[in-house]
């Protein structure tokens, strides 16, 4: 990478930390279509991940005492499971093929966060497991997903803290999973860890913003901004992708 785009991934970096802190999740939907402009498939997903289970650290230390352990026990779990799955296909899957299924995962996703679904899902709790075991399948192996788990969750946490603090507690621990998983495929390189380093202060700066925007900004107008901008540019990945082939 050159020094440019290093600069654009912090900045891209910089907001995804801002959207994860403001939606609880996002920091995949924002940085990957980006990302994958100038970085390779295994990249992406690779540092996206890794970043993102650090801020999602601190936004969990902040707001631990809104999350119940006991209740979001089943998909944590599924998620550690779910995890090396994912890992599997992001080696395993072709880089091109997986490139255009990240960008159109994006577009629906973005469709989902515009029209801010939520599914009356009975027993909610029941499915934990299945929906964190699929959820960190996406996440691990196309560094997105988070949308699902955010519709899963509002159908039986009505507190937004609640809701918030969950996901970090999720994201954490399918995280600390998918990270051995990248160890074990032998994932990591030095440009990778590099860059890691890099987007993570950023990343960091951004979750602090995104804390204060909470506060002024209305979220509705936020989100709506950040759907558009997204969208737009997985449209233009997945043109670009298309005509490649």
């Amino acid at each position: 990478m050159d020094p440019i785009e290093f600069i654009v991934a912090a900045i891209v970096m910089f907001a995804g930390g801002v959207v994860l802190s403001v939606s609880s999740f996002g920091i995949g939907l924002v940085a990957s279509p980006i990302y994958l402009l100038f970085l390779d498939t295994q990249s992406v997903v690779l540092t996206v991940n890794v970043v993102g289970s650090i801020l999602l650290a601190v936004i969990l230390s902040k707001s631990r005492q809104h999350v119940s352990i006991q209740q979001m026990s089943p998909a944590v779990i599924g998620g550690i499971v779910g995890a090396p799955l994912g890992v599997c296909a992001l080696t395993f899957i072709d880089p091109t093929d997986l490139k255009i299924g990240i960008v159109a995962m994006v577009l629906i996703l973005a469709i989902v966060s515009a029209l801010n679904l939520q599914l009356r899902i009975p027993r909610p709790r029941v499915l934990g497991a299945p929906v964190g075991f699929i959820t960190s399948i996406l996440v691990t192996s196309m560094s997105i997903g988070g949308p699902f788990m955010v519709i899963y969750l509002l159908n039986w946490l009505k507190n937004r803290h609640a809701v918030r603090a969950s996901m970090a507690l999720f994201y954490l621990g399918l995280s600390l999973s998918a990270m051995l998983a990248y160890w074990v495929a032998g994932l990591y390189t030095l440009e990778r860890l590099t860059l890691i380093a890099v987007v993570a202060v950023p990343g960091l700066l951004g979750v602090l913003v995104g804390s204060r925007l909470t506060r002024n900004l209305s979220e509705h107008l936020f989100r709506q901004l950040v759907i558009t901008f997204i969208s737009t540019t997985s449209v233009v990945v997945l043109v670009r992708e298309i005509v490649l082939l």
